[in-house]
């Protein structure tokens, strides 16, 4: 996993284009078994997103503001430690709302993950 993130870490410093940061982000994904990714870097001055999930399924995310209640985000905000999630959690959420959003999610294939943010990745590689 170290290793991964060293890889991480350096195709968001090396990639000059979205094109290039797309293509080394499906490579790493699918080297950990993962079809999808996403990655989101949430700065005070703005947003930087790049993701291979299906065009409608982000077009549903953005139209239903699925992003501020999505509980990947809120856990990766809350948490500075690389975690696991599944929509098999869904059935202990006690929101409908948060329910729907894994029902809509795994709808598009998305039923699992690994997440992890920027700190935690730097934090890892200098242990």
């Amino acid at each position: 996993m170290k290793g991964w993130f060293q890889k991480l870490t350096d195709v968001s410093t090396v990639a000059r284009t979205k094109e290039m940061f797309n293509e080394a982000l499906t490579e790493l994904a699918q080297e950990l078994g993962f079809e999808y990714y996403a990655y989101l870097n949430l700065q005070p001055i703005g947003t930087f997103a790049v993701s291979n999930y299906h065009p409608e399924w982000q077009d549903w995310y953005f139209a239903k503001s699925f992003n501020e209640i999505d509980p990947v985000i809120q856990i990766a905000r809350s948490t500075m430690k690389a975690f696991t999630w599944s929509s098999a959690n869904s059935r202990t959420v006690r929101s409908r709302r948060v329910r729907q959003f894994y029902l809509d999610a795994a709808g598009f294939g998305i039923r699992s993950g690994i997440t992890m943010n920027s700190t935690e990745i730097c934090r890892r590689l200098l242990s």
